[in-house]
């Protein structure tokens, strides 16, 4: 007889034991049911703002009250099912106010699942009633929570172990942006003797005691050194793509011109035909390329265009074209930097160097467009 009943422990166990295993569709349940990975699962019931449902292990302790989940007000369609392995109650509460469960306003159970033979303040509810036998089983439905939200709570005539499997329509009106049923960890007061929290958005909170101030001055040294480096880094990659667009830059001017030069009246600083053509061309490429800061504008005068023009006039027809070109070209909206320079004796009457306006030094070294 000893052997026979021991033997039937063990079977109701296991059957009991089975029965506290979280359904298969909530084992893998994505972020729905999950808390962020900055807090902690405060309750047994998360619920976000899409709906869904979950399940959770519970360990209840003797005498103890472990409050399982907040519903809000709109809430729609929530069901909550206990199982435990232990005499453990399933109360309902409006604030203090104890509103379904044994021992309060109602404790009688509805005649089945379908049956929502619980109103109070105008909200359709369900309870199966208080349950006492071992595997215990308490389920409690509501229809939509009405001008104040429900705390769900479990009381513990002995100790044993739950699971709380839920499910709830989508919230109206929400914006939560953590989910009902996670707290932010900073807000955990389970941590003493100069220790901090740490959470990674499971039930269990970690407290850690505080790093050494040594260790945290490394820490922000560092973070200093990344962001240099990482700073170095851009301006490096910026001052190569500066210097790339320059390059082509220079490189679409010098084919235009080579093609076609910027031709003036012989002895004179006025534009010929064709001129003017040449320098919206030019014109086109520095707007192209904002990178280009400045250019410089030699303005050329040779034997074979100066006619007349008496060796005194050179050096003022020379700028002056140089002056014409510049003219023309901010006239045609270009907004870099241009400077002016008169040359003699060349085969060129006007050519065009880029420069870096910053070097404070328009004759200075310069890259030519043509030779």
């Amino acid at each position: 007889p000893l052997f026979g009943a021991m033997l039937r422990l063990s079977v109701v166990g296991l059957v009991v034991s089975a029965e506290l295993e979280c359904p298969e569709e909530y084992l893998n349940r994505h972020a729905r049911t999950v808390c962020p990975k900055w807090t902690y699962r405060k309750r047994a019931m998360v619920l976000t703002c899409k709906g869904g449902g979950g399940c959770h292990k519970m360990t209840v302790r003797e005498s103890s009250v472990e409050e399982v989940g907040i519903i809000p007000v709109g809430a729609q369609d929530v069901k909550l099912e206990i199982k435990a392995d232990a005499d453990i109650d399933l109360h309902v509460r409006e604030a203090s106010h104890c509103i379904i469960g044994f021992g309060c306003k109602f404790h009688t159970g509805c005649s089945n699942e379908s049956d929502y033979c619980i109103e109070y303040k105008d909200q359709q509810m369900y309870f199966s009633g208080d349950d006492q036998s071992v595997p215990v089983r308490e389920v409690f439905a509501v229809r939509e929570v009405k001008h104040f939200q429900l705390s769900l709570k479990i009381e513990g005539y002995q100790s044993g172990h739950a699971i709380a499997e839920y499910s709830y329509g989508s919230l109206p009106d929400c914006e939560a942006d953590v989910p009902y049923g996670c707290a932010a960890c900073e807000s955990y007061t389970g941590c003493h003797n100069d220790t901090y929290p740490v959470c990674d958005g499971t039930a269990e909170v970690k407290c850690v005691p505080p790093l050494p101030m040594w260790i945290k001055a490394c820490a922000v040294l560092a973070g200093v050194l990344v962001l240099v480096m990482l700073y170095a880094a851009y301006v490096k990659k910026k001052q190569l793509e500066i210097q790339a667009e320059k390059e082509l830059a220079e490189q679409e001017m010098a084919d235009i011109m080579k093609k076609r030069e910027i031709p003036f009246v012989a002895g004179s600083h006025e534009l010929m035909d064709g001129g003017q053509d040449v320098l919206q061309q030019i014109a086109a490429v520095l707007s192209k390329y904002p990178a280009v800061h400045g250019i410089r504008i030699e303005g050329h005068t040779t034997s074979k265009n100066n006619g007349p023009l008496a060796e005194s006039a050179v050096l003022w027809t020379e700028l002056e074209r140089a002056n014409s070109c510049k003219d023309a070209l901010e006239g045609l909206g270009v907004k870099c930097q241009i400077k002016v320079k008169g040359v003699t004796n060349s085969t060129k009457e006007v050519k065009i160097f880029v420069y870096e306006p910053d070097s404070g030094d328009s004759d200075g070294p310069a890259t030519p467009l043509l030779p």
